[in-house]
């Protein structure tokens, strides 16, 4: 995962295990693991650096899957960072084949 941050570009790759609980076609899913990120620093005269550090995460989503192979997805994925919780999260349409 690339992110864009004016000017700066942050890099963070995700990693994590989860575990899917099936209701049919649909799912329910929970997983934990953590993000690896890198984010340049600009200190002026003192140069430039990257920044590398590491954020907890997880996954509560659920899963919804039709019968022709089209799917939604919900997902709740929070981060821990600074001893703190940030609530993030999404959803993602698709196709099962």
């Amino acid at each position: 995962m690339i992110l864009y941050s004016s000017p700066e570009t942050v890099k963070a790759f995700p990693i994590l295990i989860n575990k899917k609980f099936y209701l049919n076609e649909n799912y329910f899913e929970v997983g934990i693991g953590a993000t690896k990120f890198t984010v340049p620093l600009d200190l002026g005269k003192l140069g430039k650096y990257n920044v590398d550090g590491s954020i907890l995460t997880g996954v509560i989503g659920y899963c919804a899957q039709s019968n022709i192979g089209l799917n939604i997805r919900f997902c709740f994925t929070p981060f821990y960072f600074d001893k703190k919780i940030i609530p993030f999260g999404g959803f993602s349409l698709g196709y099962s084949f």
